[in-house]
């Protein structure tokens, strides 16, 4: 015969992408770096990697299998998502939720001084409650309540005259602060006088009238 001859066709069968992706965290203060663990299997792994706001999270390496992240701001719940695909096989997308805070922040309003009884709620203006773990309230001693954990812990009672301060501190995982304001509830006028006497002449003179000390 004439002869022969083969052709030889080479082709592969990829392995599509099996993820087993997640954050190092679901929260991180502004300024933090933090990055993924990446367990994925597949052939030939193509990583694409995108956050929602690009502005609030950088990509560092958007493009590879353990990229590095940092938050900048501003506070906020954010979706860092990454497509992960091969040349053959379709790709799969995998979103995380991700919160970026900062320490919160509180501010007492001025608390007016009273005479004898004070009896007023106090006012603090927070950050935004949502980003905020816990509240604590300290008041003195004297008061109807000592501490609080509420936002708003009501009405604050004291019935002793004295100096006294408010304090209220908020926290998160980031930090915290405290804002205070002091007070006084001054000793009303406690009377005492009375004159030397009822009757005088014309003409006459009659004594000093005897007081009380003055109130401070």
């Amino acid at each position: 015969g004439c002869g022969q001859e083969t052709t030889i066709d080479s082709f592969q069968i990829f392995d599509g992408p099996d993820l087993d992706i997640r954050l190092d965290t679901s929260f991180v203060c502004i300024d933090d770096i933090f990055g993924i663990r990446n367990n994925s299997t597949g052939d030939a792994l193509e990583y694409t990697w995108t956050v929602d706001n690009p502005s609030a999270i950088t990509i560092v390496d958007a493009n590879t299998a353990n990229p590095r992240f940092t938050a900048n701001g501003p506070i906020g719940d954010y979706i860092i998502t990454v497509s992960v695909g091969n040349p053959v096989c379709d790709a799969i997308t995998q979103e995380f939720m991700i919160r970026v805070s900062e320490p919160p922040t509180v501010s007492l309003a001025m608390i007016e001084d009273f005479c004898e009884v004070a009896s007023f709620t106090p006012i603090a203006t927070y950050s935004d409650q949502s980003f905020i773990d816990s509240v604590r309230w300290r008041f003195p001693a004297e008061a109807n309540i000592q501490t609080s954990t509420e936002f708003a812990p009501g009405t604050i009672e004291i019935n002793t005259p004295g100096m006294y301060q408010v304090e209220v501190t908020v926290y998160n995982a980031c930090g915290n602060q405290t804002s205070m304001q002091n007070f006084q509830v001054f000793d009303g006028p406690d009377l005492d006088i009375r004159l030397d006497t009822s009757f005088v002449c014309i003409d006459g003179s009659f004594g000093r009238l005897k007081s009380s000390p003055a109130v401070k």
